[in-house]
């Protein structure tokens, strides 16, 4: 608007200054729509990241003590195994890291039953 109040200064025409501030007033008009619907895309398509992030944490919290049993036994067999193969969606390190964490977790307890027997 200021651009408007100094054209007006400038010639005195309020006619013309009116013209000037309805042509500003629609683009800014359109600017702000623009970035509503920018923002409402933007914010769509982050709820749509979201949930999908949130449902492949869930199938890999689903599936990893599935995928570590059966680590379990081809370990114990010698047998290498590919779990993709398989359909799972956790990485062999994956595996390894959740039987390592379940392992800490069992030592933990049990150290704390010792602990409650003294």
């Amino acid at each position: 608007m200021n651009a408007a109040q100094v054209q007006y200064e400038n010639n005195g025409d309020p006619v013309g200054t009116a013209h000037l501030i309805g042509s500003l007033s629609r683009t800014l008009n359109n600017l702000n729509l623009y970035e509503t619907r920018r923002r409402r895309a933007a914010r769509t398509v982050k709820e749509e990241l979201e949930a999908l992030i949130k449902a492949a944490d869930d199938l890999l919290a689903e599936q990893l003590p599935q995928a570590a049993a059966i680590h379990k036994v081809n370990k114990a067999k010698n047998q290498d195994w590919d779990p993709k193969e398989f359909g799972f969606v956790c990485s062999l390190e994956e595996i390894e890291e959740f039987i390592n964490v379940e392992q800490l977790g069992a030592l933990a307890r049990m150290k704390e039953i010792q602990d409650n027997m003294k």
